[in-house]
């Protein structure tokens, strides 16, 4: 006769599955409930460790970095998301990616803004995953084989120069990057990265935001380098000042070469010398401060006109700093007319269109 099939004496593939019911979702995983499974019986500890493993980790303080590099030795994984707050050097960075074993790292954001940043550091091989997995796909679970790689990149500090020459990352498959540069204005090496970017083969990059951009200068080299990225990106996120009309005009060949590609635009301001060049590709717009300075008649006379795919607005103003300009109202209907939906500050998809 054979012996009852007890849960203890599953499969470990099947066990697995059953415990991956507790980390569907990264944002309901539940801890403490694979903390306890783990504790159930030893054939359940590898399963569900491995889940906790994998759900990532946000070091706040030097301390934290130090305490995870201790721990490699003890996880069955790497983690695929990692936040880094606070580093002490690029070593101690370096002895981090060392830690992150098996290359399974899809999420990295590196948030030190009192600290240098080289990216040279990102050339580490366990930003890359070595090995295909398979994934199950369609109705009928068919197997196929996918990369596992570095997906989003989050930083934020003071850029170092990396000369594009002599550098090249190793995750080609990233999607989408947010570089935040703290730099003091005239010292920023932003557009150093870039270059190193365009020069490092990422086809699926399509996504770039720079939050903050140090000063006019700095501007003017971090357009330069972001036209060779520019025909691939879907959404670009710029930090812009209004009051500079130079600034703006070194982002017009960006534009230019994502004339086809690029489906969303969000900046601090909208200057008008950027409008007549706004991608007829484009279908979200968004602007965050001085949004109630753009004059109606700009978005009348260009906008509407020069972007027949536009699907959504964001004003970060009031609606009725735009109704009381001349044409405001006017402008208002035939963004209803044409169906675009044009949101501003504090409204949501279940309020009414005064």
């Amino acid at each position: 006769e054979r012996e009852p099939a007890i849960i203890h004496r599953l499969p470990d593939e099947l066990l697995h599955a059953i415990l991956s019911f507790l980390a569907l979702d990264h944002s309901e995983l539940d801890l403490n409930a694979l903390k306890a499974a783990s504790l159930v019986h030893s054939s359940w500890r590898d399963s569900a460790q491995r889940f906790i493993w994998q759900a990532g980790a946000e070091l706040v303080t030097p301390t934290d970095v130090d305490a995870f590099i201790r721990t490699r030795d003890r996880r069955r994984c790497g983690p695929s998301e990692l936040a880094v707050h606070a580093h002490t050097s690029t070593k101690q960075l370096v002895r981090l990616f060392d830690a992150c074993r098996d290359g399974q790292l899809q999420m990295l954001m590196i948030a030190a803004p009192t600290r240098d940043l080289d990216p040279a550091v990102l050339q580490h091989p366990n930003l890359k995953r070595a090995s295909l997995f398979l994934s199950r796909e369609g109705e009928q679970g068919i197997d196929t084989l996918q990369w596992a790689d570095l997906r989003q990149l989050i930083l934020q500090g003071w850029f170092v120069a990396t000369p594009a020459s002599t550098v090249q990352f190793p995750f080609k498959r990233l999607e989408s990057l947010v570089a935040h540069d703290l730099t003091p204005r005239g010292r920023s090496s932003l557009h150093h990265f870039l270059s190193a970017l365009s020069t490092s083969n990422l086809d699926a990059l399509s996504s770039i935001s720079l939050p903050s951009i140090a000063g006019p200068l700095a501007a003017e080299t971090i357009a330069q380098a972001l036209v060779p990225l520019a025909p691939k990106l879907k959404h670009l996120g710029l930090s812009l000042n209004d009051r500079v009309a130079s600034t703006e005009a070194h982002f017009i060949p960006v534009f230019e070469a994502a004339a086809t590609s690029l489906y969303s635009f969000e900046c601090t301001t909208l200057p008008y010398a950027l409008l007549p060049h706004l991608p007829t590709s484009l279908r979200v717009l968004a602007t965050m401060e001085e949004a109630a300075d753009i004059h109606p008649t700009h978005l009348i006379d260009v906008v509407f006109v020069r972007c027949p795919n536009l699907e959504r607005l964001y004003f970060a103003c009031e609606r009725r700093e735009i109704m009381y300009k001349p044409r405001g109202t006017e402008a208002i209907l035939l963004a209803r007319e044409r169906g675009i939906d044009w949101r501003f500050a504090g409204e949501h998809d279940d309020d009414d269109d005064e």
